[in-house]
């Protein structure tokens, strides 16, 4: 019985990785009309940015490496008067350590028992994001999903709030004029404070015209049409001096400082973290980003979420790719390279299931591929 000849696929580039920055990319050269070849070893789309079932979840946080590719063929010869260049999956990844454990702290009894069984049965109900991440209503990444059709493969949940955990639990971030003097927490200074803080800032930084903290009757359906923008210039604000500083000279309190770098900025360090400063241009520009994506899609919280992970983001722009004649093949790695011997360009590459894909470029994900022998030319410097 003879065996089938191995594959040859011809491109323009082959993609490693289908994560996120992969997929987006691999889209935007095939709507450009290059011929794509998009390879990952692993068996579903998404890398790092992978939505799993709980059942799918504890296999991913017990594996060791990458599990080999199924079903390998036949090693692919290498063309003829190509240098063939070994390569090896990569150890490197983002997670560095991954470990699954049900009694973290050796106390498990009956209902922890329970939950685990309960949560083994309900495994496709729901997903875990192996890297959630949330959309700003008004942001660079929601226009491309528009303007690519990205966004007809796609559905978004707005949350309902944003909430900061404090001494007394999580309290919920107001985000209306309304609510600001409703808010018990607040004391009749603190909330006249607050007020004039954001009127500075929306007239001194490039937003002439706030629709947040407004109340709903102030607010019409186009609501980012009606948000015109002129140039920054500071107005009363310092924008190179820190921000702790700026919160400081308009006499924000710790709870208003808190609500402000944490509820409204998302800052992940404290305002006067010194390995970590903020200045007040990149305080007002997180400022605006969440009062400009306010009552677009809702009335809550401006943040997106995909309705079936994060991963579901990858896909999309994966089915986006394929419209336009791109090749996918999963459960595939990279065995080698075939290069030109004299000036070192790529004329290729052998895949682990015996095919070989002919192109002049690769653009792999940091953690898909690594040279087999990694270990720096003489006189490089280390690395840091």
């Amino acid at each position: 019985i003879m065996e089938p000849a191995p594959e040859v696929l011809t491109a323009d580039v082959c993609v490693l990785g289908t994560g996120l920055t992969e997929c987006m990319v691999a889209a935007a050269l095939a709507r450009a009309g290059k011929k794509v070849v998009h390879l990952d070893a692993a068996s579903t789309y998404g890398g790092s940015w992978s939505s799993l079932s709980w059942r799918e979840f504890v296999a991913w946080s017990r594996a060791e490496g990458r599990p080999a590719p199924e079903a390998p063929g036949p090693p692919a010869a290498v063309p003829a008067g190509a240098e063939r260049v070994e390569v090896s999956a990569s150890s490197r990844s983002c997670y560095v350590h991954r470990r699954f454990s049900g009694d973290p702290f050796g106390v498990r009894g009956e209902v922890e028992e329970e939950t685990l069984e309960k949560l083994a049965r309900m495994s496709n109900s729901f997903s875990i994001d192996l890297l959630p991440r949330c959309l700003f209503s008004r942001s660079d990444a929601v226009d491309i999903m528009i303007q690519s059709s990205v966004s007809r493969y796609l559905e978004f949940q707005p949350l309902q709030s944003s909430a900061l955990l404090t001494a007394d639990g999580f309290v919920a971030v107001p985000k209306t004029k309304g609510e600001i003097f409703k808010d018990p927490r607040l004391t009749l200074v603190e909330k006249r404070l607050l007020m004039k803080f954001i009127a500075t800032v929306a007239s001194s930084t490039g937003t002439t015209k706030s629709l947040a903290f407004q109340s709903p009757a102030q607010i019409g359906t186009d609501v980012a049409g009606q948000i015109p923008r002129r140039e920054r210039d500071g107005g009363q604000l310092d924008l190179d001096a820190p921000w702790a500083a700026t919160l400081e000279r308009f006499s924000m309190s710790a709870r208003l400082q808190e609500w402000l770098s944490f509820g409204i900025g998302f800052q992940d360090w404290r305002p006067d973290d010194e390995e970590h400063p903020l200045t007040t241009a990149e305080g007002v520009d997180r400022f605006n980003r969440f009062v400009s994506s306010l009552h677009i899609f809702g009335d809550g919280c401006p943040l997106l979420y995909p309705a079936y992970g994060a991963g579901d983001v990858s896909q999309a722009f994966t089915r986006l790719c394929a419209l336009h004649d791109a090749v996918y093949k999963l459960r595939t790695d990279v065995s080698f390279l075939a290069v030109d011997p004299a000036s070192g360009a790529l004329q290729g590459l052998g895949t682990t299931d015996g095919g070989y894909v002919r192109c002049s470029a690769i653009l792999a994900s940091p953690d898909h591929v690594a040279p087999a022998d990694p270990s720096p030319p003489a006189g490089a410097a280390p690395a840091p």
